[in-house]
């Protein structure tokens, strides 16, 4: 009952992230970068930066493509099934969302970049995990074969996945920290389930737990959903298949993209660069200020660089007449190195100071 309902949410989601994405989509059934953004993948700047917690719960819930959705589902009716039949919806809940929230934890503080993650790829290697860990609770062979050969199979897939992609598209720190997490809950139901109960206890208590963090997760995908400041504002971004994919291209484009899209914080980010590059630190300032002046409703559907750099360029801007004000500006953008080619370039020209 409890994978199917977390099925039918996770269907829902990427339903809402098609029909009420902030902007247009990336492909056919894949959702542009914006969209899931602000609908609370996890991105570590708007997590540790922006005290954005709430992104822990709801990643798990959001997809970027159809392919992506469809493999977890397929994934989560293999493993999830069993390890509800045997362990309980509670026992179900937990570990699905505990997993989620250490491999979330671990792609924060442990992978490098600045990338976005989204799925519930850690919390279905938690259950397979925890699975093959609950399977040494059944002294029945056939039993515990059984069980252990439907966590071998996903745990095959994950590595095949990963061997074609090279890794590379998958957060592999997130799905670690899944992992490990799915394993403390295994070895914790087999410390507490005795031999002689059905199922094992807590399953009530841990089930109202379970429905608090879906709650949560929800709340993002709510607010963005409601609000229409977002979306409006979205309308003025260059859509993800109109951005420039190298620099040359941008360069090429900028000045057509700029006159079609004004408003797009990473074209005024653009520009205050250029600005700084002739010397024109009045005309960077000014130009920097204009696009925090909306940073509130684009930050969250930007991802956390452009943020990140425009403060940045503004203090480097008005360092020299306001050096108080600037060095508020790069406080914050010092203290955490998600853009380590920035942040590196900002220690050696000394206004990041090297701890």
């Amino acid at each position: 009952m409890a994978t199917a309902l977390l099925a039918l949410l996770l269907v829902a989601a990427f339903a809402a992230e098609m029909i009420f994405g902030v902007n247009e989509p990336a492909g056919a059934l894949s959702p542009s970068t914006q969209t899931l953004l602000a609908f609370g993948s996890l991105s570590a700047g708007h997590v540790l930066r922006s005290d954005e917690w709430l992104r822990l719960f709801s990643y798990p819930l959001l997809h970027k493509d159809l392919t992506h959705l469809v493999n977890n589902l397929i994934a989560l009716a293999i493993v999830g099934t069993k390890f509800e039949e045997v362990s309980g919806k509670g026992w179900f809940c937990l570990t699905f969302f505990a997993s989620c929230l250490v491999g979330g934890l671990f792609s924060l503080f442990l992978r490098s970049g600045s990338s976005i993650t989204m799925g519930a790829s850690a919390g279905i290697l938690g259950l397979c995990f925890a699975l093959l860990v609950v399977s040494f609770h059944f002294r029945d062979q056939s039993i515990r074969s059984a069980i252990q050969l439907r966590s071998f199979i996903i745990l095959a897939i994950v590595a095949l996945s990963f061997v074609l992609q090279d890794g590379s598209a998958a957060d592999s720190m997130a799905h670690i920290g899944g992992g490990v997490a799915g394993i403390i809950a295994g070895v914790l139901l087999l410390i507490i389930w005795r031999r002689d109960s059905i199922t094992p206890s807590w399953n009530r208590l841990l089930t109202i737990i379970g429905v608090i963090g879906i709650l949560l997760g929800t709340v993002p995908i709510v607010n963005a959903v409601s609000n229409r400041s977002i979306s409006n504002f979205a309308k003025k971004l260059i859509p993800d298949a109109n951005v420039p994919k190298t620099e040359q291209e941008g360069d090429t484009q900028f000045s057509e993209l700029s006159s079609r899209y004004p408003d797009d914080p990473r074209l005024l980010l653009e520009k205050t660069r250029k600005l700084l590059m002739k010397g024109d630190f009045l005309g960077a300032e000014w130009t920097a200020r204009e696009a925090l002046k909306t940073e509130g409703t684009w930050r969250p559907m930007m991802p956390d660089f452009v943020s990140a750099r425009v403060h940045a360029f503004l203090a480097i801007a008005i360092s020299k007449h306001d050096p108080v004000e600037a060095k508020k500006e790069l406080n914050p953008i010092c203290k955490f190195n998600f853009d380590r080619e920035f942040h590196s370039y900002l220690q050696s020209t000394g206004r990041c100071l090297t701890p």
